[in-house]
């Protein structure tokens, strides 16, 4: 075996010649191939690792097996690790094309760990050596450059993402890398990033500053930054508020023109991996911040349902889930109701069931539920079936007496005017497309409602009747 020897001649605290192999079976996973053996003598302040780093002589390969030996012998450690190899990049020479071949084939190298080469793109990253698309194809390299069985492979890729040597970012991307190779399986994906916020070390503020670096980044696809968030949660990093201010940062993160970022958005909504709890606060958030209006909100719930794999039962399972969720807003969870109905998971009676679930997740004392349920009847997403059901449950639960429920349909009315442009045949139809599922003194009021205005096509006059109506009902008198 040829060996290099890289010689220096401190007067340092060892007082031996030190053989430093860059590979140590419990913290490094170089590839199976001949590694460089690098002879040094370090003092104190191994500044003689820093003189041979900068040496132009000296391949970029061989600085990387050095700075690994280092750190596995305990002469650097992570921090200083890191700094080794931003040097070791800015030592390079020639053009820029020449200098990002070198980084390439340092990359493709069997001698140097997984995790060291992370590292290096990092540090070609930060130093302006190679772009944010350069730095993803050469993750990609050195996932081609492993070795070994598929086992084998993913053992490699679960110690680089346990190691200290590299960002959460640079983590996340290798994950990604290694899920669209086939090297890892949506399973894997979870644990590899629960794996990646388990090595962070540092104050929960700090986790959480590298947590939103991470959700910040443009390397990052929004489906990992969306399970990086549910795994943050998981391990207790965030709770339901931070975990709702990092989605929005992940919406706010996304580049590119309106139609990039709704791609973007559908594709994270399609992901096998994100739970449809995740996605439910993704679209309420995309809707909250303009990306999306209602049209699209419902085709992204419809997506969301169409993503979901299983049973029946399952499926209904991970709806009641998604329902239960603390940081979904009624609204949106009525419009994933109604999704659920379209795609034929449920019919309208047994939605109610669905509705109630919706309403018993709601935080806060009842003023807040009615206020939550007098919004979500007011908007001009759900349609008159979903809110009449909803009020209706809300009616039946005790939450509203039976003036506030009549109150409520006639906002409910008004709001299916004003997006029908105030066509009373297009409310009559969606009424009669409606199955009997409403209590029967609701129904009543329904009827004797519609009774009233089936004939008028003045606007103005439809919501006199429909209030003249609901105060005979009530016995209101002017």
């Amino acid at each position: 075996m040829h060996t290099k020897n890289i010689r220096i001649f401190p007067v340092g605290l060892l007082g031996a010649w030190l053989w430093l192999v860059p590979v140590a079976p419990l913290a490094f996973t170089a590839c199976d191939s001949e590694p460089v053996k690098v002879s040094v003598k370090m003092d104190q302040d191994y500044s003689q690792i820093i003189e041979a780093i900068q040496n132009a002589s000296q391949t970029l390969t061989d600085k990387m097996s050095l700075i690994e030996a280092a750190l596995s012998k305990g002469f650097a450690d992570n921090n200083e690790a890191r700094e080794l190899l931003r040097q070791a990049v800015e030592s390079l020479s020639g053009t820029a094309a020449e200098k990002l071949a070198a980084i390439e084939t340092a990359i493709k190298s069997q001698t140097a760990s997984l995790e060291i080469k992370l590292g290096l793109i990092e540090a070609a990253v930060a130093g302006g050596f190679a772009d944010v698309a350069a730095g993803q194809e050469l993750i990609k390299a050195a996932l081609q450059s492993l070795t070994g069985t598929t086992a084998e492979k993913l053992s490699l890729i679960e110690a680089a993402v346990e190691s200290q040597t590299a960002s959460l970012e640079t983590k996340l991307g290798l994950i990604e890398a290694a899920i669209k190779s086939g090297l890892a399986d949506s399973s894997q994906q979870q644990e590899l990033i629960l794996t990646a916020l388990e090595s962070m070390l540092g104050t929960l503020d700090q986790k959480l500053s590298l947590i939103e670096a991470a959700v910040k980044s443009q390397t990052i696809s929004l489906e990992t930054k969306l399970d990086l968030i549910e795994q943050s949660v998981s391990k207790g990093l965030a709770d339901n508020s931070k975990s709702l201010s990092l989605i929005r940062e992940a919406i706010a993160a996304l580049d590119g023109t309106l139609s990039k970022k709704l791609a973007n958005l559908e594709s994270a909504i399609k992901s096998e991996t994100t739970s449809l709890e995740s996605k439910l606060v993704l679209i309420q958030e995309a809707v909250n911040s303009g990306l999306a209006d209602a049209a699209q909100q419902q085709d992204l719930l419809l997506q969301a349902l169409e993503a979901l794999d299983g049973t029946l039962d399952t499926k209904l399972k991970a709806i009641s889930t998604a329902l239960a969720s603390q940081q979904a807003e009624l609204v949106t969870k009525l419009g994933l109701i109604e999704a659920a109905v379209k795609k034929g998971f449920t019919n309208q009676v047994a939605a109610l069931d669905l509705i109630a679930e919706a309403i018993d997740s709601m935080d806060g004392d009842a003023s807040a539920c009615l206020a939550a349920i007098a919004s979500t009847v007011s908007n001009q997403t759900s349609s008159l079936w979903a809110k009449l059901a909803l009020i209706e449950t809300a009616f039946t639960k005790g939450l509203s007496d039976e003036a506030t429920a009549l109150g409520e349909i006639e906002q409910a009315i008004r709001s299916s005017l004003q997006e029908n442009t105030g066509s009373v045949s297009n409310i009559i139809t969606m009424i009669e497309d409606m199955e009997t599922f409403l209590d029967d003194k609701v129904t009543k009021v329904l009827n004797d409602i519609f009774a009233t205005i089936n004939n008028m096509t003045d606007y103005g006059a439809i919501l006199t009747a429909i209030q003249k109506a609901l105060n005979d009902i009530l016995g209101i008198t002017d």
